[in-house]
């Protein structure tokens, strides 16, 4: 599995509503993985 975290913000105050609706998208993420942690299945 992969988790994102989408949260957006930060202490900068309220949102301003007027900027709204808005249009949040993904279109690639990049996986890296360790090959000394690599687990094939078969191998537990």
């Amino acid at each position: 599995y992969v988790l994102l975290n989408l949260a957006l913000g930060a202490s900068g105050g309220e949102p301003e509503l007027s900027a709204f609706p808005m249009k949040y998208e993904i279109d690639y993420v990049r996986v890296y993985q360790r090959k000394e942690h690599c687990v094939r299945p078969g191998q537990l």
